[in-house]
């Protein structure tokens, strides 16, 4: 399943539709792969299995890293470490990011963030009118940890029961989810998937991130992008990117994460200040002709040689 809109020109070609056994499928990649001029492999488990089956061969790689590197289990750092030396190129989202992989790889490493998807352009939530209501959007996974973020809403929900809290994405967890919102029994609806998720940030009050960690989440810049003031952990890109009450605020527990959501609900000068200040920080870093042209300039580099 493609979460995308894929261009029609693009040909997509899945190794699991023609063999299921790991080794065959990594022989299969490897002959599928070698008839093009560069390979750029995206997520940890991908770009781990591209560099595996392109030993030996002259194919320049681009890989890219996703998401925290740190939290990879064992095992998955031990086989990354012993392989990165087959990459040409990797991109990842974050200084921070950078910073964890040996020094000797910084040379070939760059920083490049996602652009903004195109609803998101020429939108703003800064003149929206505002329902009472907060928004979260990711997959529903332990990795994101929703449930901290429930407790904090039921919290808040004593003190401002009119509020509403819509998480949307899908994920294993949603079932578990439905039980642990009925236990709480607050508003928190699970909306699924949406089409135009930006009409549904620009018409909440609140974007929180709960996640425990993160390589850069796109549903962030994009709230930040939209000028929706975000509250956040402390994960990889938003301590890139945020600044504690002025374009964004820090929550590292449900306690901390309600008292922001207080505080924004009821302070409309001071929400619509940080929101304001966000979307200035975010716009230059996600514009996608810059993001675009960051992307060619490496890949032309190996294309060339």
């Amino acid at each position: 399943m493609i979460a995308y809109d894929i261009n029609p020109a693009i040909k997509l070609a899945f190794a699991d539709d023609h063999h299921r056994d790991i080794t065959a499928k990594l022989l299969w990649l490897r002959k599928y792969l070698r008839q093009y001029d560069l390979v750029i492999a995206f997520m940890l488990p991908v770009f781990v299995a591209t560099l595996a089956c392109m030993l030996f061969t002259r194919t320049p790689i681009i890989v890219s890293e996703r998401n925290d590197p740190g939290k990879a289990s064992l095992f998955r750092k031990i086989i990354r470490r012993m392989l990165l030396f087959r990459m040409q190129h990797m991109v990842v989202q974050t200084p921070e990011i950078k910073k964890y992989f040996p020094a000797k790889y910084h040379k070939r490493i760059s920083v490049i963030a996602n652009p903004i998807s195109e609803q998101f352009e020429w939108q703003s939530a800064l003149s929206s009118h505002k329902e009472k209501k907060i928004i979260s959007v990711g997959r529903l996974d332990p990795q994101k940890n929703q449930k901290m973020m429930i407790d904090a809403f039921a919290l808040f929900s004593k003190t401002h029961p009119d509020h509403c809290l819509d998480i949307y994405g899908e994920g294993p967890m949603r079932q578990e989810l439905e039980e642990y919102i009925e236990r709480k029994g607050c508003r928190v609806r699970l909306q699924g998937r949406s089409a135009n998720i930006a009409s549904q940030m620009k018409s909440a009050q609140v974007f929180v991130l709960s996640s425990d960690y993160e390589g850069m989440s796109n549903a962030m810049i994009e709230a930040m992008y939209l000028g929706l003031p975000v509250i956040s952990t402390k994960v990889s890109g938003a301590k890139e990117l945020i600044i504690d009450h002025i374009n964004g605020c820090f929550a590292d527990d449900a306690n901390s994460i309600a008292q922001a959501f207080s505080y924004l609900s009821e302070n409309e000068t001071a929400a619509r200040e940080i929101g304001l200040r966000a979307s200035n920080t975010i716009k230059h870093l996600v514009d996608k002709n810059t993001v675009l042209q960051q992307w060619m300039d490496i890949i032309e580099k190996y294309t060339k040689l």
